[in-house]
Order: C-alpha cells, then sequence, then structure tokens
C-alpha cells in the first residue's frame, strides 16, 4: 500500500540560511544539513551580538508553507496516463493537502483533491497525479476564455498554457540567490513545464498533454521546451474519466516523465547520475482548476483554484519559494 508520506513544514532552516546569504551549492543532504547548521550558527552569533536589530529582521524575513518530495528508485511505469496502481506501488504518495491557495481556497475533496506519486528509474522522474475535480474545463462546461485574454487556448507565448486543468512542475537545480526573486530562466536547470487536460503541443486544442510554460515571453525558454517536447525528453499522458450517474465529481489522472538527460541538469552544468548520493534540488508543483467564470469571479482570468506544494500567495514561482526534492539513491 501507499504510505502517505507528504511533509510540510515552516521552513525555518531554509529561511535562515538563505537569508543570512549562504550561497549554498549542495548537491548532498550532508551538504544541506552542514550548510544549515553553519547558519544557525550564524545567525546565533548575529543575535548575540545584536539582538534587538537582529531579531526585528528576523522578524520581517517571510516564512512559507514548504514541502518535501522524496522520489526513490522504482520500476519503470508506462506513461499513457492510466495510472495503472501496480506500476506506482513502490512511489512515494503524498496529496495536496494543505498546499498553498493562490486563489479561492479549495473547500472539500469534492472541489479539488490530488493524490500524487513520484519516483524514479536509472534515465527518468515519474510522476502521477490523481485528481478529483467537481467540475473540469472543456468537459462539464464549454471552453469559454477568459476576458483578460480571448487568445487564452491559443498554442502560442500569447496563449495561457496553463488555463484549464492542468498540472505544473518547476525544476530548479541549484539554490540560487537567497534574496534574489527570480523565476526560473527557462533552460536545462532551472525550468517550469505544464500539464494541461484540454490541449497540447502534440495533440492540439481539445487533446491533453504537455505544454510549453513559463517564462513563455522568453523566445529561448519557449524554444527549449518545444523542442523537449517534439524530441520526447520529457513525456506526459492525461485521461479524463467519465462522471459516473449521480456523481459530485469526476477523476482525471496525469503521468509525466521527465529524463535526467538533459533536463535534470544541476546548476554546476552536470547532469544528474542516478548513482550519485541522495540529491536534493528545489522543486515546486502547482494544481491549476478552472470551472465556470463566475466560481472564478474577483480572480485573475476568473481561475478558481490554484494550489501550490510550496509558497506564499503571488510567492509561489519565484525559485527561493521552492520546496525541495530529493532523489535517493536507493531505497
Amino acid at each position: 500500500t501507499h504510505q502517505q508520506a507528504s511533509s510540510w513544514r515552516e521552513d525555518r532552516y531554509g529561511y535562515v540560511s538563505r537569508h543570512i546569504g549562504a550561497k549554498y551549492r549542495a548537491r548532498t543532504l550532508k551538504d544541506v544539513m552542514l550548510t544549515r547548521v553553519h547558519a544557525l550558527c550564524a545567525i546565533a552569533l548575529l543575535l548575540a551580538l545584536r539582538a534587538p536589530a537582529a531579531a526585528a529582521a528576523a522578524q520581517a524575513l517571510p516564512i512559507y508553507k514548504s514541502h518535501i518530495l522524496h522520489a526513490y528508485p522504482g520500476t519503470t511505469p508506462t506513461i499513457d496516463g492510466t495510472l495503472d496502481p501496480a506500476e506506482w506501488a513502490d512511489a512515494f504518495a503524498f496529496t495536496s493537502t494543505d498546499w498553498v491557495s493562490q486563489f479561492s481556497p479549495v473547500s472539500n475533496r469534492t472541489d479539488l483533491f490530488m493524490h500524487g506519486f513520484v519516483k524514479k528509474d536509472a534515465t527518468w522522474l515519474y510522476f502521477g497525479f490523481n485528481v478529483t475535480d467537481d467540475i473540469v474545463y472543456a468537459y462539464d462546461v464549454p471552453a469559454w476564455l477568459p476576458s483578460v485574454n480571448p487568445y487564452a487556448n491559443e498554442l502560442t507565448p500569447r496563449g495561457f498554457p496553463w488555463f484549464g486543468d492542468e498540472m505544473e512542475l518547476l525544476f530548479y537545480g541549484g539554490q540560487g540567490d537567497p534574496y534574489s526573486d527570480a523565476i526560473v530562466a527557462g533552460n536545462a536547470s532551472q525550468w517550469q513545464m505544464v500539464v494541461n487536460t484540454h490541449k497540447s503541443r502534440l495533440g492540439g486544442v481539445g487533446t491533453g498533454g504537455l505544454l510549453e510554460g513559463e517564462p513563455r515571453q522568453s523566445p529561448a525558454a519557449w524554444d527549449q521546451y518545444q523542442q523537449w517536447i517534439l524530441a520526447g525528453a520529457q513525456v506526459a499522458a492525461t485521461r479524463v474519466y467519465p462522471r459516473e450517474a449521480g456523481a459530485a465529481a469526476r477523476t482525471y489522472t496525469i503521468e509525466w516523465a521527465v529524463r535526467y538527460d538533459p533536463c535534470v541538469t544541476m546548476a554546476t552544468g552536470e547532469v544528474y547520475n542516478a548513482s550519485w548520493p541522495d540529491t536534493l534540488v528545489r522543486f515546486n508543483i502547482a494544481l491549476g482548476d478552472v470551472d465556470t467564470p463566475a466560481a472564478g469571479d474577483g480572480n485573475f482570468a476568473n481561475i478558481h483554484h490554484e494550489q501550490w506544494l510550496s509558497g506564499l500567495v503571488d510567492l509561489r514561482t519565484q525559485i527561493r519559494y521552492f520546496g525541495e526534492l530529493v532523489m535517493h539513491r536507493t531505497r
């Protein structure tokens, strides 16, 4: 059986080490812990020397909700969108419980809820998502367009790849500037990609799958993302299940594979190798939900829900507010 192992915490160690200027580039968990111990020692010294000023500064630092995910070696699943339980029985399991709400909060598990899975093999990182949703865009309601962008479903940079029911993966293979509000640049060591249930690069509008993510206005990022999709460096499949008679919600599933070479590249330029010691990277996941225009009234583009693994409202795509993914060498 899947073990529920989602562990969110206010990232006190993380924000201390980042905000005193420790630009750690740890590749192993041992390196990370040593860095955080050094950071805590440094902050303790600062507090001893300048307690009032240091305490005031610490109070001004944002504490954000964050989760850690773990990818252990497992069997290789078939990426067909069906999320076969036998194929994912050896995966690390997590849910969208207590994720950060960018827009309207989720009211209950019928409104929106996700079971997620992650694992790895020698070459690929795998994600599976089983989503319960009361209204699936373009299935339960027409594929309406938001007033802020009548081209939202266009598969160009002026479209909104994340408009609809969707999941996003955000990856950063380094630690970055602790004071920077930078988002990912859109290259092999820092990227944001989208899987939408209603549109895709390979299948077009009406067929779910992978889409180029952010920053989509960057020609370099857009071209890189599209090249990965066309070359099969990332592969995804979706399936929207029929609504059972009288049911308050329906289910859709997503399976997503990310090849290490080139998409799991460290900030040092090294492509991740499954034989490395346990390796930590910065990571975030989004679960997007578009229902009716009225359901999202007051939200940008009338999006109803946008739930995030880690971060704060309006601070979920900045790298320093990502959560963490540990890729383990062994179980």
